[in-house]
C-alpha cells in the first residue's frame, strides 16, 4: 500500500508516538487490517478537525488494527469517512461523546493492559455481602 502525502500525526501515531485525548469525545474504529486503518484514518484526519491520539497495528489484535481519535466531535463525520473508505472491512466503530474523566485519564497512561495500572472508579459500590448457608 502506498499513501502519498500522508499526514503528519499519522507517520508520527505508526512510528508509536501517542497524544493525549483533548475535546470532549472519542472516536474508536477497528479494521480487519492494518492498511484498511491508514487509508481510512488518513482521510479523516486530513477533512475533519480530530487529533489521532493512539494508532495500534496488528499487534495482539490478531490482525486487526485500531485507532483512537479524539477532539470536539458533534457528528459521525470522521466515522462516516473511515467507513466509506474501509467498506466490508470495518470491523467496529463507536463514538463517546462525552467521555468520562475516569475514563480519560485511564486512556491517556495506554490502551496496552500492561501499562494500565489498578484502577477504582470514583464512587464504586461493593454489594455487601451475604451470609450463606454453606459459611455458617
Amino acid at each position: 500500500m502506498f499513501l502519498g502525502d500522508v499526514h503528519p500525526s499519522l507517520h508520527d501515531a505508526v512510528l508509536g508516538t501517542r497524544r493525549d485525548l483533548t475535546g470532549d469525545a472519542l472516536a474508536i474504529i477497528e479494521m480487519r487490517s492494518s492498511p484498511a486503518l491508514l487509508s481510512a484514518v488518513d482521510a479523516a484526519i486530513k477533512s475533519t478537525p480530530v487529533v489521532l491520539t493512539e494508532i495500534r497495528l496488528g499487534d495482539g489484535l490478531g490482525g486487526h488494527a485500531l485507532a483512537l481519535m479524539s477532539g470536539d466531535l458533534t457528528d459521525e463525520t470522521a466515522l462516516g469517512i473511515c467507513a466509506d473508505r474501509a467498506g466490508d472491512r470495518l470491523l467496529t466503530q463507536s463514538l463517546l461523546p462525552r467521555l468520562d474523566p475516569d475514563l480519560r485519564s485511564l486512556l491517556d497512561s495506554g490502551t496496552r493492559f500492561g501499562t494500565c495500572p489498578p484502577f477504582e472508579p470514583s464512587g464504586a459500590e461493593y454489594p455487601e455481602e451475604v451470609a450463606c448457608s454453606w459459611d455458617a
